[in-house]
């Protein structure tokens, strides 16, 4: 659970001067003056409502190799572009996969290193055991 007392939102959100408190008595209000007819507020609480969050679901490949995460990234951009997800959410979901893919190259790299390393130390014994 975050502490700040701030949303942490892109510069370009209006959310990010208001605490989550704030956010949510300005939603009340605007709610309120909406229902008793005030036509701004009505506009207001549309945008609320177009910009909730709401839970996403696609079914996706299993992401363990490149071409896991390419049919991944394709199933994203195909959801986006048929509407099932906004732009935004697509977005979101191909930020994740690519900390995915930076998480399986850290995998590759790590058994490279490791292979690279193991083959210098057997370099070094056999260089040990020729000096002998």
């Amino acid at each position: 659970m975050k502490t700040k007392s701030h949303v942490t939102l892109p510069p370009s959100d209006p959310e990010i001067a208001f605490s989550q408190a704030d956010v949510a008595e300005i939603q009340g209000v605007a709610v309120r003056e909406a229902k008793q007819g005030d036509m701004r507020a009505v506009a207001i609480v549309e945008r609320i409502w177009r910009r909730r969050r709401r839970m996403v679901t696609l079914d996706l490949p299993p992401v363990d190799d490149a071409g896991g995460l390419a049919a991944a990234q394709a199933a994203v951009i195909a959801a986006a572009a048929g509407g099932r997800i906004t732009p935004r959410e697509g977005i979101a979901f191909a930020a994740m996969l690519d900390y995915r893919r930076r998480a399986l190259d850290t995998i590759e790299l790590e058994g490279l290193l490791r292979e690279i390393e193991s083959k210098k130390e057997e370099r070094d014994r056999l260089d040990a055991e020729r000096r002998r």
